[in-house]
């Protein structure tokens, strides 16, 4: 756990960028201004100590909006439950934003378009607003001639989201919700300090966050691998369109951080926004320092978002996934939970075929070294639930109830592989 101390100022300050990002959330052009008194957010978001909880604590004192669950009540449930307590009551209440993780978005909206989960929250809410949106729901999908989803039940304004899978999921949040998801980004040290805007593309630094330094792609390179001692800095004037940078912050409102390097990997895909006239570079968040591949040799690195998106490009239906490279022979073997049958080396093809024509450096890699640099090991499906639920039961924060999608350990690896199993284990006889 990183704990971060947070002045009074710089706390007031994190919850002013955040209300900042609910409006532009729901915004769909310059001056378009949606939010008002008591609108209902729906959150499902990790509460105090975790950085998001404070941020909800922080928004909180900005305006007056209805949070469902109470914010009171919020620190006594676990995560599943927040869940399912913020859907059945936005039955009855609507739902106006809806703060989430983008993996619950994409898999609520999977269940529903499955049909599995349709008509579930009418079993423990009776409430005649939720039948009767329950109704109009079902009345809308058929009307359409297609299963019942989420944007059916819920009109929502805007979805404020954070993390990779956002921008990665975009397409299907929006599929399933009606709506895109909106990004900010921000850590635990610094606090959010970029954002989209209405046009919901590339993220803005906030000019009152931090100051920024960046670490340019080829000198975390050097640095990682013991070349240098010190790696150079360009500030933001100086950032570059096409290329990656390790953030590096110093705090503003007496915080502690001072030329601090967050780890983060941002890529600015371009200087300016033309079309919200926002003048100033444009980013988006690629990924973790300790979690990049590196091909070795002048091949570059590997970062999460590339690995993530080609998995998707390849068209396996999958649950989750974690990659790392073997020590041995130098190729990467992907760890995925699928019940795709067409088996390993089908799938192999497939995701290797879209990580070359998304890497330059990975289609070099697969030259250099002779043979497709991929080995796929399939997992059987409840894998990461079985896994996640060992890990809760040890009493491990939510955090850590996964593995990283990059690099995780041989232990973590082990108990997946172990999980997998058991999965696929004939239950005993009866006797």
């Amino acid at each position: 756990m990183k704990w971060v101390p947070y002045t009074r100022e710089s706390y007031v300050r994190l919850g002013e960028r955040v209300l900042a990002g609910v409006i532009l959330s729901a915004a769909r052009e310059n001056g378009d201004v949606r939010l008002s008194q008591k609108d209902t957010l729906v959150y499902n978001t990790l509460p105090r100590p975790y950085i998001s909880g404070v941020t909800l604590r922080s928004l909180a004192e900005q305006f007056d909006f209805t949070f469902i669950p109470p914010l009171e009540q919020t620190e006594e449930l676990d995560f599943q439950e927040r869940i399912d307590l913020g859907f059945r009551a936005g039955l009855a209440t609507g739902i106006d934003y809806l703060g989430s993780v983008a993996v619950v978005l994409v898999r609520m909206g999977r269940r529903f378009a499955e049909g599995a989960q349709a008509a579930g929250p009418a079993a423990h809410i009776l409430h005649p607003r939720a039948m009767l949106r329950l109704l109009r729901g079902w009345i809308r999908s058929r009307f359409e001639g297609r299963p019942m989803l989420p944007k059916d039940l819920w009109h929502v304004k805007a979805i404020p989201s954070g993390g990779m899978g956002a921008s990665i999921y975009r397409d299907r949040i929006e599929h399933y919700w009606g709506v895109p998801p909106f990004e900010q980004y921000g850590s635990t040290e610094a606090g959010i300090v970029a954002t989209q805007t209405w046009n919901k593309k590339g993220m803005t630094f906030f000019p009152d966050a931090v100051f920024l330094e960046f670490v340019p792609e080829e000198e975390w390179v050097k640095d990682r691998r013991g070349e240098i001692e010190i790696p150079k800095t360009v500030l933001l004037d100086e950032v570059e369109q096409g290329k990656r940078y390790e953030l590096v912050i110093t705090d503003f409102f007496g915080k502690p951080f001072v030329r601090y390097r967050t780890g983060d990997i941002v890529e600015f895909i371009d200087l300016e926004d033309y079309e919200t006239g926002v003048r100033l570079p444009q980013m988006m968040f690629v990924g973790r320092s300790s979690d990049f591949i590196d091909l070795g040799g002048y091949s570059g690195v590997l970062d999460e978002r590339l690995v993530w998106q080609s998995i998707i490009d390849s068209g396996v239906d999958f649950e989750e996934w974690a990659i790392r490279k073997e020590t041995v022979s130098g190729r990467l073997r992907l760890f995925i939970e699928t019940g795709d049958e067409r088996g390993e080396n089908a799938i192999r093809q497939r995701v290797n075929e879209t990580l070359k024509r998304r890497s330059r450096h990975y289609a070099d890699y697969e030259d250099l070294i002779g043979e497709i640099p991929l080995v796929v090991t399939i997992l059987t499906p409840g894998t990461y639930e079985a896994y996640m639920a060992e890990k809760h039961a040890e009493g491990a924060e939510y955090a850590h109830w996964k593995p990283p999608h990059m690099n995780p350990t041989d232990e973590e690896i082990r108990l997946l592989l172990a999980k997998s199993a058991e999965r696929r284990r004939p239950a005993d006889a009866k006797r």
